[in-house]
């Protein structure tokens, strides 16, 4: 007997009635900086949030980690500066971007006529257990090439980071991650990506899926490339 049959013709969808509450609230985005000789400025940043459910290793305390530790390993080069480097912790990432996209509503002349490029980070790490490969994109060309050279220059200074592979690709990058409010004003921006981790969003996103070796390869070359352009090495860029 087919009982799917007997039932009436009718509308049966059920229905759900949800009590929430929504509410605006301020979101905290912390900025560090070190100061340079002119207003020009370098930024580095990743989200400090995650989802409700998640500790978030990987997504994205991995990132901001890393963004620390740039910022702690240039501070003795701050005297070499032309330019100001600038560190941030963006909040209200995995809701929409509200931290990123907010600051750059709020400073949008100065990212206008002062940001040379934003650099991004945002999960990472590789997770040599599951590949050894990752990724950096951009939306400029010459980006990419520095980058490719900046790369070979860390792994033949440290034989133990040849078993990364790393791709460079174009990318617009108007979506996914906090590069994009800055992506969408037109100015240069690079993304690290890192292997992924499929335990993320979820609460088994824990430190035992990160190589904290990973970070460090990402922080060398990210922290390189910032050094490059806050001390002006490369001068004729046109960003």
């Amino acid at each position: 007997m087919n009982y799917l049959n007997e039932i009436p013709e009718k509308d049966n969808r059920a229905t759900q009635h949800i009590d929430a509450k929504i509410e605006k609230r301020d979101i905290p985005v912390a900025i560090g900086e070190l100061m340079g000789k002119d207003d020009r400025f370098v930024m580095i940043g990743g989200h400090a949030d995650t989802t409700y459910v998640s500790p978030g290793a990987v997504d994205n305390t991995a990132g901001v980690a890393t963004v620390m530790e740039i910022a702690r390993q240039l501070a003795p080069y701050k005297d070499d500066l032309k330019h100001t480097i600038k560190f941030a912790a963006w909040s209200g990432e995995e809701e929409g971007l509200f931290g990123s996209t907010l600051y750059v509503d709020a400073h949008r002349e100065e990212i206008n006529t002062s940001l040379i490029a934003y650099l991004n980070l945002d999960m990472n790490h590789i997770n040599l257990a599951r590949g050894v490969g990752c990724s950096i994109n951009s939306n400029n060309n010459e980006t990419l090439s520095v980058f490719e050279n900046i790369t070979a220059f860390v792994k033949a200074s440290n034989p133990d980071f040849e078993k990364y592979q790393i791709g460079f690709g174009y990318w617009e990058g108007l979506t996914s991650s906090d590069q994009a409010p800055f992506a969408k004003m037109g100015k240069d921006f690079a993304c690290f990506w890192g292997s992924g981790c499929t335990e993320y969003h979820t609460p088994h996103d824990t430190l035992e899926f990160v190589t904290p070796e990973s970070l460090a390869f990402s922080g060398m070359i990210y922290g390189s490339y910032a050094l490059y352009l806050a001390a002006d090495l490369g001068a004729g860029r046109k960003s």
